[in-house]
């Protein structure tokens, strides 16, 4: 996992390379860059090259994790040309220079940058500003929760919407082909129709809540054995009447 810090001040330079230390603790792999004048009395910390512009653009291309410390101004017109897609781009931090706040600005659930904020605010002793309203409210976060588990939702817009009707009701049912451990997540109950519902399963054809986000285990394998010669339109054929007739949709292919 790549992280990369920026920095543009003494002061944030030297917390820069505190939350590095602890990021490393954590298993990333990180590139900590700032002005030239700061990065040579930091050891470690390599000047922008050749500036912050192209730094940035190859961090969004290639870390999970960017942090800036400094302004939350400079970080949002840093970022603005890169930013792709939510279930693309990469969760990104603000901190001020003294640690007293540790903001996320972008990928808050399915980047993990809400618990990352967290995580560095207490390592801190600061707090974490975190801002997406199933958080503020206490609420199930399907997308994070989601990425968490190594699932694939239907649409990102089917999970928008199964959000709202939380907020709204402040519960939604859930529906399982599989055994969950554990709890449920805090605003989730068990049920077959209602309102709002998260369905987990890998089938194509499921239970429909009237607002339903569908939650698929990358679980299927696909073995297949073909003669020379045979067209790959024929493969994706009988592949697809394969999955038609066992009820499997293509999302839980692995």
């Amino acid at each position: 996992m790549k992280a990369v810090i920026f920095s543009f001040t003494q002061a944030g330079t030297a917390l820069g390379c505190r939350v590095a230390a602890h990021l490393r603790e954590a298993g990333w792999d990180v590139r900590q860059a700032s002005l030239k004048k700061f990065a040579v009395v930091q050891e470690g910390v390599l000047p922008f090259t050749p500036n912050l512009h192209d730094e940035a653009a190859r961090a969004f291309e290639a870390a999970r994790l960017v942090v800036f410390v400094g302004a939350a101004g400079i970080a949002v017109r840093t970022i603005a040309p890169f930013i792709r897609h939510k279930d693309l781009d990469p969760a990104v931090l603000v901190i001020d220079e003294k640690g007293q706040f540790v903001i996320p600005i972008l990928s808050g659930h399915i980047g993990g940058a809400n618990a990352i904020a967290r995580r560095l605010a207490e390592a801190l002793e600061g707090q974490a500003v975190v801002t997406t309203a199933t958080d503020v409210n206490a609420l199930f976060a399907v997308d994070e929760w989601a990425a968490r588990q190594g699932l694939r939702l239907s649409s990102l817009r089917d999970a928008k919407a199964f959000a709202a009707a939380m907020l709204e009701k402040g519960a939604a049912g859930v529906y399982s082909d599989f055994p969950l451990q554990g709890p449920l997540p805090p605003g989730l109950v068990y049920a077959f129709h209602g309102d709002a519902g998260l369905v987990i399963t890998t089938k194509a054809h499921v239970p429909v809540f009237r607002t339903t986000v569908v939650a698929r285990p990358v679980i299927v394998h696909i073995g297949i054995g073909c003669r020379k010669g045979t067209m790959a339109k024929d493969i994706a054929y009988w592949v697809n009447a394969v999955l038609q007739r066992a009820n499997l949709s293509p999302a839980a292919i692995a």
